[in-house]
């Protein structure tokens, strides 16, 4: 489960769960229901409705409200929408919000170290490779190998099932207690947002003593991240390395190590280990294995964050082309053309198509002629919206609504809509074509388009929320559809004009549409050849 975490103007703690759907402000406003959860923050600066976190198919997105002061992410402005990762910083007015995918508690990173009496006693370890076994003279260097196969065995065997990072990060740290026999365990991650190293996953080898919180010196963090080499301290009490370090002291801790987990050559975390009570003399062997299984370990989060990551644009592709053309979706997935979402203007174009006499035919035929004639038709009628860039907004019993320029900029929407809709007139005239040889009944569709200026944004519950459009741009097509006869195409005259010279149209007079006090322009769309 998600978490906030902030502190208010007197500098207590808070933390809050992040659920499916958020809204954060000073207080709610009395006028407004909220179908979720609201986060009251006692910040003048914060608006009423500041900002919302909301879930979609990306992930756990954020959103500013339109408020007064704005919203930052990690200390850059807000614009559009943010999908929220790990230790983001969020700043509402003078509140700053710590994003987390998940509570955790008893580790502390400190600052109380001497750096450069650090860098003097950093215990290098080379990379050694496996030698021949002809190479191997004693048996103390057989054993040694031994123990770097075996550790990379039980490794391998722990996180092979699993590709969740997560999972992976668990197995990691239940591996290092069983095969280093430390008391805790840490493994923390690099977050890009912040540059810090932040801990993911702490175990502790006696479950009693879970409620301690263990201590990790920050310059010995620092020291492991910039040589990109383990790090080993033996009685921490006596060890001048750490002469300062007050809280390690206070821990009882007499062996420490510490290693990287490197990625194609850059840290993208650290492990951590601690004994406390034992004194074990660690030599270098023994510190060059830990950094053998902090590498491994190393791998192993690496195949399970590429194996998410092709999951998550794998879902995120099939829900995509639900909507979109495929041409269109391979672009939003490469960033090369960007999905714009939520609670704003835009100029676009929108088209209804509807089956004439749709009510009377399902009523001679039966359920399951009815739904094989919708799948058939409007399997011909998505293709061509898909065809012209247009993008599926939804199905309405029989009808259906596609936008051009809402979910993604698409240039010469109005006329790219139009096209469209001469298309699924002739895909409506095959499709009854073949009906006829089949000796079945016919269908026809009118259609109406018109543009403008609408509202796009996700609309909806916590629990079923969809992108789509309103606004009168949004009526009027749906008005001049219902107006349009049997093969019929309507536009307004705002697409008229648009369009104006590139297809064939005939005016027709200026009527009053249902819901409307004024005329509006009409546009037959003339049969081309």
């Amino acid at each position: 489960m998600p978490f906030l975490f902030w502190r208010d103007a007197q500098g207590e703690k808070h933390e809050t769960e992040v659920g499916e759907f958020m809204t954060l402000g000073r207080s709610p406003d009395k006028h407004v229901r909220f179908d979720g959860q609201m986060l009251q923050v006692p910040d003048p600066h914060i608006s009423r409705q500041h900002a919302r976190v909301e879930r979609t198919f990306r992930g756990l997105e954020l959103v500013d409200l339109g408020s007064s002061n704005g919203t930052r992410v990690n200390a850059a402005p807000l614009s559009g929408y943010h999908v929220l990762s790990d230790g983001d910083m969020i700043g509402l007015g003078g509140t700053i919000f710590t994003f987390r995918n998940h509570r955790l508690q008893g580790v502390e990173i400190v600052s109380d170290m001497d750096a450069a009496d650090v860098a003097r006693h950093v215990q290098r370890v080379e990379d050694v490779a496996f030698p021949p076994s002809k190479g191997i003279a004693c048996e103390e260097t057989l054993r040694r190998e031994y123990d770097r196969l075996r550790v990379s065995h039980q490794l391998h065997r722990a996180v092979s099932n699993d590709v969740d990072p997560k999972v992976v990060l668990e197995r990691i740290a239940d591996a290092a207690l069983s095969n280093f026999k430390p008391d805790r365990v840490v493994i923390l991650l690099h977050n890009p947002r912040n540059g810090e190293y932040e801990p993911e996953v702490v175990r502790h080898s006696d479950p009693k003593r879970s409620s301690e919180v263990v201590t990790i010196s920050r310059t010995i963090l620092r020291e492991v991240v910039t040589a990109r080499t383990a790090f080993i301290s033996n009685d921490a009490r006596l060890d001048q390395r750490i002469a300062g370090a007050e809280s390690i002291r206070m821990q009882d801790v007499r062996t420490t190590m510490t290693a990287p987990m490197l990625i194609e050559g850059e840290v993208r975390g650290v492990l951590h280990l601690d004994i406390a009570g034992v004194s074990l003399n660690f030599g270098l062997s023994e510190l060059a294995l830990f950094q053998d299984f902090a590498q491994h370990a190393a791998k192993a989060l690496q195949l399970a964050e590429l194996a998410e990551a092709r999951g998550q644009q794998s879902a995120a592709q099939e829900r995509l082309l639900r909507l979109l053309p495929e041409e269109i979706v391979a672009d939003v997935l490469e960033g090369k053309r960007a999905m714009e979402r939520g609670g704003s203007m835009r100029d676009a174009t929108v088209l209804f198509c509807d089956i004439r006499g749709f009510t009377s035919l399902s009523e001679r035929l039966k359920p399951n002629e009815v739904v094989d004639i919708l799948n058939e038709y409007f399997e011909l009628m998505v293709e061509q919206i898909f065809a012209f860039e247009g993008a599926l907004d939804k199905f309405i019993g029989d009808e259906i609504m596609a936008v051009w320029g809402a979910h993604v900029p698409i240039q010469d929407h109005a006329y790219k809509a139009v096209c469209a809709a001469i298309e699924m007139q002739s895909s409506i005239a095959q499709l009854n074509a073949l009906r006829r040889t089949r000796g079945l009944e016919e269908v026809a569709a009118g259609i109406g388009v018109n543009c403008g200026e609408l509202l796009a944004g996700y609309m909806g519950s916590h629990r079923a929320m969809n992108y789509t459009v309103i606004g009168d741009t949004v009526n009027v097509a749906a008005r001049l559809c219902s107006a349009a006869a049997p093969n019929e195409i309507l536009v307004s005259g705002v697409v008229a004009k648009a369009i104006e010279g590139r297809l064939p149209l005939e005016q027709l007079p200026t009527r009053a549409l249902k819901g409307k006090s004024e005329t509006v322009e009409l546009y037959r769309v003339l049969r081309q050849g």
